[in-house]
């Protein structure tokens, strides 16, 4: 009989995984929003107040990391470079709510 699988988290460091993410590793795309996803959801939810438009924000931010991980700047958090997606994208969400 085969032992069932169970997730175990990367212990490599956020930077080491934005700079797979950016060669395509979507492994390591998965440990940063497994390790991230409370907080860039939480920080959507702050803004926008409604869980269905927080969960979107937070799938289109980890989107959006993928695509610029290779600009990303080492200079900041990885924690706060994904808050500052979320940010900006659940802000586009409620101008385009105050326009609808």
């Amino acid at each position: 009989m085969s032992q069932p699988l169970s997730y175990q988290p990367s212990p490599l460091p956020d930077l080491e995984l934005v700079r797979r993410a950016a060669k395509g590793d979507g492994q390591a795309l998965a440990a940063l929003k497994e390790r991230h996803d409370r907080t860039v959801y939480a920080t959507a939810y702050a803004i926008l107040g409604d869980s269905t438009h927080a969960e979107h924000v937070s799938s289109e931010t980890f989107l959006e990391a993928w695509r610029t991980a290779g600009t990303y700047d080492p200079q900041h958090r990885v924690s706060a470079w994904l808050a500052a997606i979320a940010r900006r994208r659940a802000t586009a969400v409620l101008a385009n709510r105050a326009f609808a």
